[in-house]
Formats: structure tokens, sequence, C-alpha cells
């Protein structure tokens, strides 16, 4: 299958390309902006002119061959319209992290959030109670995070000066279930995570390629 694979920057648009080309899909891909920085002042101050210009990008892959649309990115899933996305893109299959956190929910009554932004965490608390309400969700949006893994740093480097382990520790006294990556940089840092946590933690990728490919 071909998909198309589009995101905020270069680097996450890279990192799903490489991911589903791990599994033997051709692929092609778009990204909406150079730098974490520009795309979060389109996802909080310019959400419609965000959604046409991701609108256009994703037809643009259509007309070269996708056969399917992986929204690789979870702010910018979380600040366009996605009704709009997907009743304006030639394909009916458009696959978002949010799905997946929405399946979460249901499995799940405690869950902890790492996102890239304050937008993206609520958007994701948001998914999380309206498909359970009785499920809890709690977290921290952590644009310093994607900075540093944009400029490829060491996983182990970036979560030691960056105090991760600090934030993982804190969370285990809540209590939670499972943490939520709610960014598609975050597997980038995952297996530091392994190590310290005692609860799963939920990537997105594969799920959304599975949606994208057998269940549809």
């Amino acid at each position: 299958m071909k998909i198309g694979v589009i995101a905020g920057t270069p680097v996450d648009t890279r990192m799903g390309v490489d991911y589903i080309e791990s599994f033997g899909h051709s692929t092609v891909s778009r990204y909406s902006s150079p730098t974490p920085e520009i795309q979060t002042q389109m996802q909080v101050l310019h959400p419609k002119e965000l959604t046409l210009q991701v609108t256009c990008l994703c037809n643009e892959m259509i007309n070269e061959g996708a056969e399917g649309i992986y929204l690789n990115c979870n702010s910018m899933a979380a600040a366009i319209d996605i009704e709009y996305l997907r009743e304006h893109v030639r394909t009916p299959h458009i696959v978002t992290p949010f799905d997946v956190y929405k399946e979460a929910a249901g499995k799940y009554r405690r869950l902890c959030i790492i996102a890239a932004n304050g937008q993206s965490l609520a958007a994701i608390e948001q998914a999380v109670y309206s498909a359970n309400p009785d499920c809890t969700a709690f977290g921290a949006s952590l644009l310093n995070l994607v900075a540093a893994i944009e400029k490829q740093r060491e996983p182990a480097e970036i979560v030691r000066e960056l105090g991760i382990h600090k934030l993982m520790e804190a969370f285990e006294k809540m209590d939670p279930d499972a943490l939520i990556l709610g960014c598609t940089h975050f597997p980038y840092i995952a297996g530091e995570l392994e190590d310290v946590l005692t609860f799963p933690i939920i990537d997105p990728g594969f799920r959304m390629l599975k949606m994208l490919t057998e269940d549809r």
C-alpha cells in the first residue's frame, strides 16, 4: 500500500516515513512547517489556515498515488478540523493518533500524557473523556523535549538534561495505568522511559498503521 505521510516538521514527517517503510509500505510525504516553533504558532494562532494547508498537501499526495493518509503529528491533529479534512481529501482513509487515544480510554482507567504543547494536551484529554467519562487523564506539555529531539541528540542525554526521569517519577506517584506518548516525536526516547516506568507506554504508531491498512 502507498501511504501519504504528513506531519508538522521535516523531522517528524521523516520519522513517520521511516516507520511505515519498515513494514514494507511505500510512501509519499509532506510537512507543513520548517520548525516546531513555527508549527506551534500555526496551530495556536491560525488553525483554519493550517487546516486548509494540510488539506491541500493531502490532496497533493493523493494525486501522487497515496491510498490513505497517516497524520503523524498529534498537535497538528489537535489543532485542525479533522472532519473538514476527511470531507475534502479525496480518500476516506485518514488516521490520526486521536483514533488510538479514544480506543485507549476504553481500556484504561487512569492515563498520564506527555504532549508537545498545551493545546495538544487539552485535545488529548478531551478525546479521552469524550470516549470514556470515567477515565482520568493528567499530563504535561513539553515543547523543549520536541526541540531537543528535532536536533537528534542522544535519547539518554535528552532525558537526563531535561529531567524527564523526575517527571516520570511524579507520574508514578499518581498511580497511572499507562503513559500516552502524545507527540509523534516522543517514541525517540521511549526506550529510556521504559527503563524507569512500571506501567505500559501507548505509542499510537503501530495501531494507526493497522487501522489504515487492515481495519478499513
